[in-house]
């Protein structure tokens, strides 16, 4: 079967054969060719050292910088390939780095001159479905990560794992430990996006224990309560399943909101209470975040998330405020939890579940958003330079005055039209002695 390559994937591998030296594609562009997937990156393997990969591409004008292990990037404009010497024991034997690929479907080879070389039985692991390592102990002995990454080729493939590769999966689980954070937070955070990764995390819950032991008290824990079907954990699951909203931050805020029940639970009249679970909650999930290597960015957004979770709405002008205050993409995102929550209280018809108090702000914000409502000072009809204008002099008592009449045009005491802002404006002068 033939494979229309790229013109700059061509490239990359020319350049190699030029000098004389074997050049493959391997991986994943090749597995999802095969399953006609889209295809969003190449990675070559060859028999040439990483000096030599430099040298070929230097010599055909190819900008090229080196990575980590010896991988070379061969830059083409916006385009990039990865090129990496064989691996294994002869780094001369493209089946010596095939067998020590982690899967078999990512194990099958292809250029243009020879086609598809699989050594291993990938293609017809393809055609069954099947995610099989040839040699499960050793792959995972060699990096135990792959044990995470067969969790999430499992979920984006749909495919089954091999029984032999399952069992030493689940053996050698704590392994993964030992892999560096940051690797292991890039593999968890793929997992969580998936459409269904509340079913891997069920599938594979002592390998999610070892990683996310916060969530160790959630499992079984009856939550004592008339809104409640299901324990912390499932509940926790189901809302993982139900944010529509499939960022990692999102992802990791749905599967963590309530991670802090246990903790900060009493019973009262029968009835179970978890006040301040949302804060301690927050706390909890940085922690995890903290210690997986995100960025400050990305554990602001899940904490948030987390910590706001049981919002009470009930006004405008304070939807006002929460759109001025934190923008309305998050505002959006905090919606979208706490419709996973709701519809993961219970099973019955919880995809159909209604949520009136959330369709409602929803409209309210569209509303607000629709109207220009001033959510932040500059949105103000009136600026220093109009202040000046009615004889108001520069400085400090200025800046306070412009906010607050911000403060009264969110609270709805007055209007945002010029006007009524520099009457309003000029009272406040007179209030503050000026």
């Amino acid at each position: 079967m033939e494979w229309k390559l790229p013109p700059y994937v061509l490239e990359a591998l020319n350049a190699l054969e030029k000098q004389g030296k074997r050049a493959y594609l391997i991986g994943g562009a090749v597995r999802d060719h095969l399953l006609g997937r889209p295809i969003h990156d190449y990675d070559v393997g060859t028999d040439a050292t990483t000096e030599e990969i430099a040298s070929a591409f230097q010599k055909e004008g190819i900008h090229a910088a080196l990575l980590h292990h010896g991988t070379v990037l061969a830059h083409f404009g916006e385009k990039e390939v990865e090129v990496t010497p064989f691996r294994g024991d002869d780094p001369h034997s493209l089946e010596s780095d095939l067998i020590h690929r982690d899967f078999t479907v990512n194990a099958i080879a292809y250029s243009p001159r020879e086609g598809f070389l699989d050594p291993l039985g990938g293609r017809e692991d393809l055609r069954q479905k099947l995610l099989r390592s040839y040699s499960p102990k050793e792959s995972f002995g060699e990096d135990p990560l792959r044990i995470l990454r067969g969790v999430r080729l499992e979920g984006e493939l749909g495919f089954s794992l091999e029984p032999h590769t399952a069992v030493m999966m689940r053996k050698m689980a704590k392994q993964v430990l030992f892999s560096a954070p940051e690797r292991i937070g890039e593999e968890l955070a793929k997992i969580l996006v998936l459409p269904r990764s509340d079913e891997r995390i069920r599938e594979h819950l002592p390998l999610f224990l070892l990683l996310f032991p916060e969530l160790s008290p959630c499992v079984g824990f009856d939550q004592h309560s008339s809104h409640h079907q299901f324990d912390v954990l499932e509940h926790s699951l189901h809302a993982l399943r139900f944010m529509k909203v499939r960022s990692a931050p999102c992802c990791y805020a749905a599967f963590f909101h309530d991670v802090a029940k246990p903790r900060c639970f009493f019973l009262e009249g029968g009835e179970g209470h978890f006040y301040g679970h949302d804060k301690e909650g927050a706390k909890i999930l940085r922690n995890v975040l903290t210690r997986y290597r995100y960025g400050k960015d990305f554990i602001e957004e899940a904490c948030f998330l987390v910590e706001h979770h049981m919002f009470q709405i009930e006004k405008r002008k304070t939807l006002k405020r929460y759109l001025r205050d934190y923008g309305e993409k998050r505002m959006n995102e905090l919606f979208a939890l706490r419709e996973a929550d709701v519809r993961a209280c219970s099973e019955g018809n919880s995809r159909a579940k209604k949520t009136p108090y959330l369709e409602a702000l929803r409209r309210e914000t569209v509303s607000i958003l629709n109207e220009k409502a001033p959510l932040s000072l500059k949105d103000l009809s009136i600026h220093g330079d109009d202040l000046k204008a009615i004889g108001m002099a520069p400085g400090p008592r200025m800046g306070e005055i412009l906010k607050e009449l911000w403060e009264e045009v969110l609270d709805e005491k007055i209007p945002n039209e010029k006007k009524a802002l520099l009457e309003r404006a000029e009272e406040l002068s007179k209030e503050g002695g000026q």
